[in-house]
């Protein structure tokens, strides 16, 4: 096939005169075989693994009922855990060290202002498990006059 695309390039070669100088200039036309129209990539929502990660949501729900608030879902398939400000140790330490989470990655936190609220400002932390593929974010509220306890202890890298 591609020796056949070859062989016409060549015998398609034109000689014409350049219309600023009096060079030769050589032009071949290639034949491109056209690809298939390209679909646009849709993330696509891995059931089985929203399903893991909804059941581990409620065991850490039943492990901490006194920090974890609320356990939804973010992004399709990314658990998302609300907790009390007092927790955001003992909760990080728990996805950090449980066998079943391992969440050993501090992807990054982050902060939000919501005026309308009491306690206006929000704390998310985004953990990732390598082992099993997975992420959450944890959420907690506070207000300007309270602080939130550091998580350098559990994760160095939130020292920055």
């Amino acid at each position: 096939m591609l020796g056949s695309v070859i062989r016409q390039a060549v015998s398609r070669q034109v000689i014409r005169k350049s219309p600023i100088s009096t060079t030769s200039v050589v032009s071949q036309t290639i034949e491109t075989k056209t690809d298939a129209p390209k679909k646009p990539t849709i993330w696509k929502i891995d059931e089985k693994k929203r399903e893991r990660l909804a059941n581990f949501g409620k065991y850490a729900a039943e492990c901490l009922p006194k920090f974890v608030q609320k356990v939804q879902f973010a992004a399709g398939d990314e658990l998302e855990l609300l907790i009390h400000p007092s927790g955001v140790v003992p909760v990080l330490s728990f996805l950090k060290g449980n066998h079943s989470a391992q969440f050993t990655n501090l992807t990054f936190i982050t902060g939000m202002d919501v005026p309308t609220r009491k306690n206006r400002l929000e704390v998310i932390y985004a953990l990732y498990s390598v082992r099993f593929n997975a992420r959450v974010r944890v959420r907690t509220y506070t207000d300007e006059i309270a602080p939130i306890d550091s998580v350098t202890p559990v994760f160095k890298g939130a020292d920055w």
